[in-house]
This record gives structure tokens, C-alpha cells and sequence, in this order.
């Protein structure tokens, strides 16, 4: 019986590994950043204090 070279087990985990890395940046890439200008533009829109918010406790 020959024996199971796990190299290549460990080589084919890595791949998958990579795949799903790669997978997973392209979806963070997608993702917009929110700038200082976001901020701003938010609080202009929404004039009220924290304290009259609906999330404040």
C-alpha cells in the first residue's frame, strides 16, 4: 500500500485557503470608506443633538 504524500493534502488546503482570502478582499475592496465629508454631510442632514436622538439611552 502506497503511502498518502500530505504534502500534497496541506498544498491543496492552502490553495483553498488562498481562494477564499482572495475571495473575501475582493468583497472588503467593494465596501465604501466612510471620510470625515460622510460625517459632516450626516450631521447636517440629521440636525439633532444626541440627546434628543432615537438611540440615545
Amino acid at each position: 500500500m502506497a503511502k498518502k504524500n500530505k504534502n500534497l493534502n496541506k498544498n491543496s488546503k492552502r490553495a483553498f485557503l488562498q481562494a477564499q482570502l482572495e475571495a473575501i478582499q475582493k468583497e472588503l475592496d467593494e465596501v465604501p470608506e466612510l471620510t470625515r465629508e460622510d460625517l459632516l454631510e450626516y450631521l447636517e442632514s440629521y440636525p439633532k443633538s444626541l440627546r434628543e436622538s432615537e438611540f440615545a439611552r
